[in-house]
């Protein structure tokens, strides 16, 4: 049965820019959330997680943000993190240089759970 009401489309204007753009915009917010908690901070001052002993490595905090950030975003394997890593608007919002591949952050999770942890 078709509706006899009317629902006029309003006008919609678009418009071009050099911007970058992301369809997770909203990830302001969780970097705001992140920001407030100090999240960054506290994952830094974490002895037990390990440290990266190369220059050319990410720090810790990048690789956490980055992969909870993937699953805000929708990934549920470690493989799709690779979607947010692409994503250079979203790099932006978090200030990372540039995030760090499904291949370290699986890495990083397996040596978590085969390191002792100190209580």
């Amino acid at each position: 049965m078709l509706s006899d009401r009317h629902i006029p489309m309003e006008k919609l204007t678009y418009s071009f820019t050099n911007k970058e753009v992301t369809p997770w915009g909203g990830m302001v917010f969780m970097k705001q959330m992140l920001d407030k908690i100090g999240f960054r901070e506290l994952i830094m001052s974490c002895d037990d997680l390990p440290a990266q002993n190369s220059n050319r490595g990410h720090s810790i905090p990048v690789i956490i943000e980055s992969f909870l950030t993937s699953i805000w975003c929708g990934a549920n394997r470690f493989l799709h993190t690779e979607i947010t890593r692409s994503d250079t608007a979203l790099c932006k919002i978090f200030g990372w240089n540039n995030v760090p591949e499904m291949m370290l952050t699986n890495d990083i999770f397996i040596s978590l759970i085969k390191a002792p942890i100190n209580v």
